[in-house]
Protein backbone atom coordinates (compact mmCIF):
# COMPACT_ATOMS: atom_id res chain seq x y z
CA UNK A 1 0.00 0.00 0.00
CA UNK A 2 1.72 3.17 -1.19
CA UNK A 3 0.48 6.13 0.61
CA UNK A 4 0.24 9.35 -1.50
CA UNK A 5 1.71 12.33 0.32
CA UNK A 6 -0.34 15.77 -0.56
CA UNK A 7 1.93 18.31 -0.58
CA UNK A 8 0.65 21.95 -0.02
CA UNK A 9 1.26 24.74 -2.76
CA UNK A 10 3.20 27.47 -0.85
CA UNK A 11 0.44 29.66 -1.63
CA UNK A 12 -2.00 27.73 1.02
CA UNK A 13 1.16 28.56 3.47
CA UNK A 14 0.92 32.50 2.24
CA UNK A 15 -3.14 32.61 2.70
CA UNK A 16 -2.39 31.05 6.48
CA UNK A 17 0.26 33.51 7.38
CA UNK A 18 -1.91 36.66 6.21
CA UNK A 19 -5.43 34.70 7.90
CA UNK A 20 -2.96 34.79 10.84
CA UNK A 21 -1.74 37.82 10.66
CA UNK A 22 -4.89 39.34 10.08
CA UNK A 23 -6.83 38.03 12.85
CA UNK A 24 -3.84 38.86 15.28
CA UNK A 25 -4.05 42.48 14.31
CA UNK A 26 -8.10 42.17 15.11
CA UNK A 27 -7.49 40.50 18.66
CA UNK A 28 -5.63 43.11 19.27
CA UNK A 29 -7.57 45.65 18.26
CA UNK A 30 -10.59 44.62 19.82
CA UNK A 31 -8.43 44.58 23.27
CA UNK A 32 -7.33 48.05 22.51
CA UNK A 33 -10.94 49.43 22.65
CA UNK A 34 -11.90 47.47 25.52
CA UNK A 35 -8.88 49.11 27.23
CA UNK A 36 -10.23 52.86 25.90
CA UNK A 37 -13.71 51.39 26.81
CA UNK A 38 -12.67 50.98 30.40
CA UNK A 39 -11.25 53.76 30.67
CA UNK A 40 -13.93 56.20 29.71
CA UNK A 41 -16.09 54.12 31.71
CA UNK A 42 -14.08 54.84 34.70
CA UNK A 43 -13.55 58.65 33.23
CA UNK A 44 -17.13 59.15 33.29
CA UNK A 45 -18.08 57.85 37.02
CA UNK A 46 -15.50 60.21 38.41
CA UNK A 47 -17.54 63.02 36.23
CA UNK A 48 -20.26 62.01 37.63
CA UNK A 49 -19.33 62.67 41.19
CA UNK A 50 -17.94 65.59 40.49
CA UNK A 51 -21.12 66.77 38.89
CA UNK A 52 -22.87 65.26 42.29
CA UNK A 53 -20.55 67.54 44.56
CA UNK A 54 -21.30 70.43 42.22
CA UNK A 55 -24.93 70.21 42.25
CA UNK A 56 -24.60 70.09 46.21
CA UNK A 57 -22.24 73.46 45.86
CA UNK A 58 -24.84 75.20 43.57
CA UNK A 59 -27.90 73.91 45.62
CA UNK A 60 -25.91 75.51 49.19
CA UNK A 61 -25.52 78.31 47.23
CA UNK A 62 -28.70 78.99 45.62
CA UNK A 63 -29.82 78.95 49.73
CA UNK A 64 -26.82 81.77 51.16
CA UNK A 65 -28.64 83.81 47.88
CA UNK A 66 -32.26 83.50 48.68
CA UNK A 67 -31.14 84.30 52.45
CA UNK A 68 -29.24 87.55 51.71
CA UNK A 69 -31.87 88.66 49.68
CA UNK A 70 -33.62 89.05 53.13
CA UNK A 71 -32.89 92.03 55.19
CA UNK A 72 -34.09 90.65 58.45
CA UNK A 73 -31.26 87.37 57.55
CA UNK A 74 -28.48 90.00 56.68
CA UNK A 75 -29.00 92.09 60.03
CA UNK A 76 -29.09 89.15 61.94
CA UNK A 77 -26.38 87.46 60.44
CA UNK A 78 -24.02 90.80 60.69
CA UNK A 79 -25.06 91.04 64.22
CA UNK A 80 -24.05 87.48 64.92
CA UNK A 81 -20.72 87.25 63.18
CA UNK A 82 -19.65 90.71 63.74
CA UNK A 83 -21.01 91.82 67.22
CA UNK A 84 -23.08 94.72 65.79
CA UNK A 85 -25.48 96.46 68.34
CA UNK A 86 -28.80 97.95 67.11
CA UNK A 87 -27.54 101.15 68.98
CA UNK A 88 -30.16 101.78 71.45
CA UNK A 89 -27.81 101.01 74.46
CA UNK A 90 -27.69 96.82 73.74
CA UNK A 91 -24.91 94.87 75.27
CA UNK A 92 -23.09 92.18 73.30
CA UNK A 93 -21.29 89.71 75.26
CA UNK A 94 -19.51 86.76 73.55
CA UNK A 95 -19.43 83.69 75.74
CA UNK A 96 -16.21 80.90 75.24
CA UNK A 97 -17.06 78.25 73.19
CA UNK A 98 -16.31 74.67 74.29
Amino acid sequence: MAQTKKKRKPSHYVILLLLLAASTFFVFQVVKEVRITLSLRENISEYESELKSLKAEKAKFEDQKSKLNNEEYIVNYARGKYNLTKGDGEQVFKLPED
